[in-house]
């Protein structure tokens, strides 16, 4: 029986856009990972849509009767609804679409990920399966289906076998293959085979991501041909993912903006993958390539600072945070936020629906707990070396400098960073509940029976990555090694005067 505490959708969106990280619980947008477009989104799981512009359904023959465009024009105006939020009228264009062809599977892709978007991933996923044999050479409902089972479904056995399944596809290009060994890896990592996933992450092929980094970063070829001829097959594949269609056209603007936005998702996977790892100098390396290509990207300086800090350079990990901030801070709040007396008010509700004898002794407290509600961390917490996109905050004072015990002070509640991913009123105010009780979870050492008896995942339920192995001259190993519960257990970077 699946745990209703994180749905799917913020599941995913923590696990692939900082992807698998076993000391940070981020998210991502919709779309894809590393999306410029505004965080929060008023439609389903990225995944749900993040592969179906390769199949042109205008290029279909038509039976002579303008069959095929009317077909097109049924699933163009769905995915338009779908993306407005509209579901009950992208079902219809859906049902419009499968009378004139009830065979093909691009309709039965909108209908799953209408199916998703309304919460029920099984029937989304049968959907997918549907798709898969009705063009069992259509990757696009293979890497569909195991994102739903690994990010809804939590069955990363399943994930992995269809990742599997479609890397046998014959026609697959050098990126879809990328984003299916990605995938797998994080499969494996959520079964708890670390090593198996790092293996396979040194295995991979990545030369055509950063031929591709290295087009966007100087513009070298991309418009020119004859600028990739002659050149080895990454660099190949690069221009063409840069430049051309499925049907070797070239790409207008906006198909051009959203391969660059695809590329940012996977490059973004893929520093995240280098700090579980462990390649801290790797990661490092690369996300500050990455700030230089990408220099508005709040998500890229978040990594680099993750680097940063991992490494040991906190002076320069402060500044990635409050660049992170300043990015972040320019995204625009959803109008159905709650103002902050109403969320002051929940939290409080929260607190006293706890059944636990440390929320008990908290709420009998002769001097209540203050409860600050505020949009974003102050830039002076993150120069102590704050989480910038923490979502709660357990603020504490000790008595004295030999002391070990400290005093709950103050509870603090980062609603930006709480919205960021949160699609609508319903998925914000269940996050709030699970961002408030984890975090005073860890303040007061509950350990994994209490959590999971207040309603909150276990440390343990996702295994950390194996350390990395030594190497000469090699970066620092992050502290907390092997140690599942420590790893999950860091909610922000550490604060020497914070105990845990």
């Amino acid at each position: 029986m699946r745990t209703p505490v994180e749905p799917g959708l913020l599941r995913a969106a923590r696990i692939c856009s900082e992807s698998i990280s076993m000391d940070r619980r981020e998210k991502v947008t919709r779309a894809r990972p590393g999306d410029p477009r505004p965080a929060v989104q008023t439609v389903a799981p990225w995944y749900t849509t993040a592969h179906v512009a390769s199949r042109d359904v205008e290029s279909f023959s038509d039976l002579g009767f303008g069959e095929s465009s009317q077909y097109g024009a049924h699933l163009d105006r769905g995915w338009a609804l779908y993306d407005r939020g509209d579901l009950e009228s992208a079902r219809a264009s859906v049902t419009q679409a499968q009378e004139l062809r009830p065979e093909d599977p691009d309709a039965v892709m909108l209908q799953g990920a209408i199916a998703v978007a309304e919460g029920n991933p099984e029937e989304g996923l049968r959907c997918y399966e549907r798709a898969i044999e009705l063009d069992p050479e259509f990757l696009d409902p293979y890497l569909t289906a195991a994102q739903v089972c690994l990010f809804d479904l939590e069955d990363p056995a399943s994930a992995l076998k269809l990742c599997t399944d479609a890397a046998d596809l014959e026609h697959i290009s050098a990126f879809e293959r990328i984003d299916l060994q990605l995938l797998a890896i994080e499969c494996e990592l959520l079964r708890g085979d670390s090593r198996q996933a790092r293996q396979r992450f040194l295995e991979s092929d990545l030369g055509a991501l950063a031929a591709a980094l290295r087009f966007v970063a100087s513009h070298e070829g991309i418009d020119s041909e004859e600028e990739s001829a002659g050149e080895d097959n990454a660099r190949t594949a690069a221009f063409e993912f840069l430049t051309l269609d499925p049907d070797g056209d070239p790409l207008e603007d906006e198909e051009r903006h959203d391969r660059i936005e695809r590329l940012l998702h996977m490059a973004l996977r893929v520093a995240r993958l280098r700090l579980d790892f462990g390649d801290l100098e790797g990661a490092l390396e690369w996300t500050r390539g990455l700030a230089t290509i990408f220099p508005n990207e709040s998500d890229v300086w978040y990594l680099v600072g993750e680097a940063e800090h991992r490494v040991g350079d906190p002076a320069s990990a402060a500044l990635s945070a409050l660049r992170t901030l300043q990015l972040d801070a320019e995204l625009d709040l959803p109008p159905w936020l709650p103002n902050p007396s109403s969320l002051h008010e929940e939290v409080k509700q929260i607190l006293k629906s706890v059944d636990d004898v440390a929320f008990r002794a908290l709420l009998e407290r002769e001097v209540p707990l203050p409860i600050l509600v505020q949009e974003q961390p102050s830039p002076e917490l993150l120069a102590e070396g704050v989480d910038p996109r923490v979502a709660a905050l357990a603020l504490s004072m000790r008595h004295g400098e030999t002391d070990p015990q400290s005093t709950l002070t103050a509870l603090a509640v980062y609603v930006r960073n709480l919205v960021r991913f949160c699609p609508d009123d319903a998925v914000f105010r269940n996050e709030l509940r699970l961002c408030v009780l984890d975090e005073l979870a860890m303040f007061f050492g509950l350990d994994d029976a209490r959590r999971e008896a207040i309603g909150i995942p276990s440390i343990e339920r996702h295994p950390a990555p194996a350390p990395a192995a030594p190497k000469k001259n090699a970066a620092v190993p992050h502290p907390d090694g092997d140690d599942v519960g420590k790893r999950r257990a860091t909610r922000r970077r550490a604060r020497s005067s914070k105990p845990h």
